[in-house]
């Protein structure tokens, strides 16, 4: 037979936690087809420690904190601005939301706004929310960019070179 067309770049790899069985039975694969997927969540460090990491969280549910542990440790300097949970990311509802989860210096939202603790709060695309000394733009990552398969990506470039 014809040989098989490379198909979409994969991105659960990257996202795929150790903890998710593979679907062993074609039961499970059309119950896991009707959950949500979820639409990741890019953090951009843009100042601190970090500044100029970029973190993308594809779990459901995510912490933040200095403890291990948690999906983002954080380290802090001898100030201990970060509890050792300090916020909570957790994607309900199509869209994600964050926490602070009580934490002793708060989270911030950028403009001194503080995030009430186990209040969750809809995160839009763009906010900058302080935890301690770190801070970070949210941004939902669209789905779309990450289905293109990168050879068929080159070969339209090409194809757009030509004319």
């Amino acid at each position: 037979g014809p040989p098989e067309a490379p198909g979409p770049a994969r991105a659960e790899a990257a996202c795929s936690s150790s903890r998710a069985p593979a679907p062993a039975s074609p039961e499970n694969s059309r119950r896991l087809a009707t959950e949500v997927p979820i639409a990741p969540l890019e953090l951009d460090f843009i100042s601190g420690p970090r500044m100029g990491e970029k973190l993308v969280l594809c779990e459901r549910v995510c912490t933040l904190g200095r403890g291990e542990g948690n999906t983002i440790q954080v380290s802090d300097s001898q100030l201990a601005s970060v509890s050792r949970v300090h916020c909570i990311f957790e994607y309900s509802g199509n869209r994600w939301h964050m926490r602070d989860n009580g934490s002793t210096n708060g989270t911030w939202r950028r403009l001194s706004c503080v995030l009430e603790p186990s209040e969750p709060t809809p995160l839009a695309d763009g906010v900058a929310i302080q935890a301690g000394v770190h801070e970070f733009l949210v941004e939902e990552v669209d789905m779309r960019q990450w289905w293109i398969p990168s050879a068929a990506h080159d070969s339209l470039e090409e194809l757009c070179e030509h004319d």
